[in-house]
Parts: structure tokens; C-alpha cells; sequence
């Protein structure tokens, strides 16, 4: 019995004073572009993760762009674990985009044209606030946040007019508005969360998340907002892994239908990735009598 046999005495070992300084720990995300008649437009972003040596000192920054300037978003944020309280501060500014697509024949200057146009609605949310939390176990963690939000809404039309007869291109154009007032808003969260998935190289293969979440908005509207989110990872089979999710996202209270916030959208790339607004061209309707498109729809 002589547990320390083999090994070095602890007055050899080199000590030194513990350093908060930040290293980069993590890079994630990437980048692409794509053309249009419409013109050319950049899609993906970067992340990246700095952390000290213990941890302790989180800061998190990235930046995304989906489209033109106007749809470029990102984040800074810093978190503090010294404690089993956990802390930290953010700012964020998320475009969020949808829309619709019509094509068919019009007049312009008194000659019969074929049109197609895509209309993009820009909901554009500029964030900052603090959040807490406190780990329940290894697996389960409450938290609490606040913030202040401004909320801008612009809308794009975009129109491209071809010869019927031909089918050359005749014109192109693109039409910025403001559709509405923007919004100022204050927001309390709650949330309980609960993880067990164990990461793979790009996303998770075992396990399953969960998060119940409410939130208290009050300023130029009040709303409650409630999201129930459930993931789960299952791996018959090295390396193949299946993904099921649950998710109720809505809004309840007086200002939960003001027209100056859109419908629920599926195509929001922050709950369905890799579905956006410009996932559908107008090229790709197929003809309808009232112009609509019912692949958009």
C-alpha cells in the first residue's frame, strides 16, 4: 500500500500565479455565394469561441450574412462561471427575412411584358441585455435573463421584366420602404434546461435537449411568449444518427397579433436551418391565374 510509489515529489512541480488572459478556443461556420438575376449575394458566417485556461471567462463573437448588407447580423457576448452562479452580458442583431414570390403579364409604358417579383420582408431585432444561471446538476440548469430589444421593419421588392416573346431581359430593380414603425421593447425570461446530448463533429449524436421557456415583453406592446422545445439523438447504428424535435413557439396577450410583428414563420433560419425567404425564385412558381405562388405559400 504506497498510493505515492513512482511518483514525483509535489515540491518539483513548477507553480504559477493563475492567468485570466483570453485564448481562442473555437471557430465555427462557414461561407458561400450565390447569383441571381437579382444580383450576387453572400450566405454563412464565423464564430468564434475565447475562453482562460480554467473556463471561467467565456467571450463568444460572430458574424453572419444572408443576402445583401442589409442582412448582415452578429453577436458579442461575455460570460462569467467563477461562481456556481453563472453570469454574463450580450448584444446581438438578428435580420430576420420572409416572404413571397408572383410572376405574370403587365404593362410598363405601354408594352406587354412578362414580370416576376419577389417581395422580402425584413424584421431586423437589435438586442442587448444580462443573463443568469444556476446549474441544478450536471445535466439540469435554470435560467434568467433581461434585455432591451429595437425592432426595425423594411421591406424589399425586388422585379425583373422580360420580353414575352423573346424572353430577354428587359429591366431590373430593386425598391427599399419602411413599412412600419419600429418597436422598443423590454423583456424578462425564465427558463428550464435540460442536456444530456453528447456532441459529435458537427452537431449532436446521442442523447436529447430540452428547454421551457416563458418570456414577459412590455414597452410600445405587451405579450408573453412561451417556447417548448424537446430534441432527441439516436445512433442505431456508427456513425449514422437520427434527429427528432418537438417545438411550440407562440405569442399570447394584447399585443400578441399587432401587425408590426409578422406571423410565425417556419423559414426563419434560427428555427429551421438551411430554409430561408430566397430558398424559392419566382422562375420556380408555377403559373397561377392570381400571380401567387403556390410553392412559396
Amino acid at each position: 500500500d504506497a498510493p505515492l510509489e513512482g511518483l514525483p515529489a509535489a515540491d518539483t512541480f513548477k507553480t504559477e500565479p493563475k492567468k485570466t488572459k483570453l485564448r481562442l478556443v473555437s471557430i465555427g461556420q462557414s461561407a458561400g455565394v450565390s447569383t441571381s438575376q437579382f444580383g450576387t449575394f453572400f450566405a454563412g458566417g464565423v464564430s468564434f469561441g475565447f475562453s482562460d485556461v480554467l473556463g471561467e471567462h467565456i467571450v463568444g463573437a460572430s458574424i453572419g450574412l444572408n443576402g445583401g448588407i442589409r442582412d448582415l447580423g452578429g453577436s458579442l457576448s461575455y460570460l462569467n462561471r467563477t461562481s456556481r452562479w453563472n453570469w454574463g452580458t450580450y448584444f446581438n442583431r438578428t435580420p430576420l427575412t420572409s416572404g413571397s414570390a408572383a410572376e405574370g403579364f403587365a404593362v410598363r409604358n405601354g408594352q406587354t411584358v412578362f414580370v416576376q417579383q419577389e417581395l422580402i420582408f425584413r424584421q431586423t431585432v437589435s438586442e442587448v441585455g444580462a443573463v443568469t444561471a444556476y446549474p441544478l446538476s450536471r445535466v439540469t440548469r435554470a435560467e434568467f435573463s433581461g434585455g432591451f430589444q429595437n425592432i426595425r421593419f423594411e421591406q424589399e421588392l425586388r422585379e425583373a421584366t422580360f420580353d414575352p416573346f423573346t424572353g430577354q431581359q428587359i429591366s431590373s430593380d430593386v425598391q427599399h420602404s419602411t413599412v412600419a414603425d419600429s418597436l422598443n421593447l423590454f423583456s424578462a425570461t425564465g427558463a428550464l434546461v435540460r442536456d444530456t446530448s453528447t456532441a459529435g463533429a458537427t452537431g449532436p449524436v446521442l442523447g436529447s435537449r430540452g428547454r421551457l421557456e416563458i418570456s414577459q415583453t412590455g414597452g410600445d406592446l405587451r405579450f408573453t411568449t412561451v417556447t417548448a422545445d424537446y430534441r432527441h439523438y439516436v445512433m442505431p447504428v456508427q456513425p449514422v444518427t437520427f434527429a427528432g424535435r418537438l417545438l411550440h413557439i407562440a405569442r399570447y396577450g394584447p399585443g400578441s397579433e399587432d401587425n408590426r410583428l409578422v406571423p410565425m414563420f417556419l423559414g426563419y433560419p434560427t428555427l429551421v436551418r438551411g430554409y430561408e425567404a430566397d430558398s424559392i425564385s419566382a422562375s420556380e412558381c408555377s403559373p397561377t391565374i392570381d400571380g401567387s405562388c403556390p410553392e412559396f405559400d
